[in-house]
C-alpha cells in the first residue's frame, strides 16, 4: 500500500475526531499479513477527565460476536458433535411452538428460522405478556449465567413471523440459541470454550466474552444520548460492568481492532492460526486440512514511516 495513502487515512481519522464527528476511533488496517496502520484517536469515554484512547482499549463490538459464536459452532460440527442439518430440538428440546420442529441448526446460523428481530416489538410484547402472567424461570443449571438462563426460559416459545427457510430475518435470538447449544455440547461456559478454542490459540489476548474486573478500566464508554449508552431504554449500557459480565453469544464480545484483524486473518488463512502473534507450531482451527493462502499477522516491529512489518 502506498505510504501517502496510509498517511491520508491516518490524517482523516484524526480529523474526524478533532472535528467532533466521533470522540473515539481506533483503526487497524492490514494487507496480505502486513499491518500498515494501527492507531487510536480521541478519548476512552465522556467527561473532561477521560484518559486518551489507547490501542489496547476494549470495544464492545456487539454483533461481531456472531461470527465468533458461529466459529465455535463449526468447530463442533468438525468435531462430530453437532450436525448443521439436524433439528435444533435435538440439542434444545425445550424449543416449542408452531413450526419449531422444522428449525435446523443451519437455519439459526443463517437467520432463516422465522424468528423476528430481537430485541423488537414482538419479543418485548411476548416478554411482557409472560411476566404479567407470573413468569418464574426454573432453577438455573450449573455453568449457565442467570440472565442468559432467564432469557432462554422466557423465549423457548418465542413468536415467529415466517416459515422456516422462507426469508432471512436478522434476530439475536438465533445466536442466543446457538450459544446455548455450544455450552451444552462443550460442557463448559461459552467464554471458556471460546478461550480454549479461538482466543488462546490465535493469541487474541485482549478479547473476552466476560471481561475480567482487572481489565474493566480499558473498556470504551459511551455518552448519554447515543445508541446503547447509559440511558438506552431497551438494552443495557454496553460499556457497563453488568454488560461486561454477561457472555452474550449474539453481542457480548469485547476486543481490540488488532485482535479482530487477527480473527479475520485466520479466515483468509483458510481457518489456520497463522495469524497468531507468537511463534510456535501452527494448526487448523476450522476447515481441517486447508492450507494457508496468505501471510498471517504476527508480532511486528515499528519502522520510521509507521508501517508495521512482519517479524520473520
Amino acid at each position: 500500500m502506498l505510504p501517502e495513502r496510509v498517511a491520508y487515512a491516518r490524517e482523516l481519522c484524526a480529523r474526524w475526531v478533532k472535528e467532533g464527528h466521533t470522540p473515539t476511533l481506533a483503526v487497524c488496517v492490514a494487507r496480505r499479513g502486513v499491518i500498515v496502520l494501527h492507531e487510536a484517536f480521541g478519548v476512552l469515554g465522556p467527561g473532561p477527565g477521560s484518559p486518551p484512547l489507547g490501542r489496547d482499549a476494549l470495544f464492545p463490538v456487539m454483533s461481531l460476536a456472531k461470527p465468533i459464536t458461529a466459529t465455535l459452532v463449526m468447530q463442533l460440527v468438525e468435531d462430530g458433535l453437532l450436525g448443521l442439518n439436524r433439528p435444533a430440538k435435538d440439542y434444545l428440546p425445550e424449543l416449542c411452538g408452531d413450526g419449531t420442529d422444522d428449525i435446523l441448526v443451519q437455519h439459526l446460523l443463517t437467520h432463516t428460522s422465522g424468528y423476528p428481530f430481537d430485541p423488537g416489538p414482538r419479543f418485548l410484547a411476548h416478554e411482557a405478556k409472560k411476566r404479567e402472567a407470573g413468569f418464574v424461570a426454573p432453577p438455573c443449571p450449573a455453568g449457565q449465567y442467570p440472565f442468559t438462563h432467564e432469557r432462554l426460559s422466557l423465549f423457548w416459545d418465542a413468536p415467529r413471523v415466517a416459515a422456516v427457510g422462507e426469508v432471512m430475518v436478522y434476530s439475536n435470538h438465533n445466536y442466543t440459541l446457538l450459544g446455548e447449544i455450544v455450552r451444552r455440547l462443550a460442557g463448559r461456559p461459552l467464554e471458556e470454550q471460546t478461550w480454549q478454542r479461538i482466543f488462546d490459540p490465535l493469541g487474541m489476548r485482549d478479547s473476552y466474552y466476560v471481561v475480567p474486573e482487572s481489565e474493566s478500566p480499558r473498556v470504551v464508554q459511551r455518552a448519554s444520548g447515543v445508541p446503547f449508552g447509559p440511558d438506552n431504554p431497551f438494552l443495557r449500557d454496553i460499556g457497563s460492568r453488568e454488560f461486561q459480565e454477561i457472555p452474550f453469544a449474539a453481542s457480548g464480545v469485547f476486543t481490540t481492532p488488532l485482535d479482530m484483524a487477527i480473527f479475520g486473518q485466520m479466515f483468509l488463512n483458510r481457518g489456520r492460526d497463522d495469524a497468531r502473534p507468537d511463534p510456535g507450531p501452527r494448526r487448523a482451527l476450522v476447515s481441517q486440512g486447508c492450507r494457508p493462502r496468505v501471510l498471517g499477522l504476527r508480532l511486528v516491529d515499528r519502522v520510521p514511516n509507521q508501517v508495521e512489518v512482519l517479524r520473520r
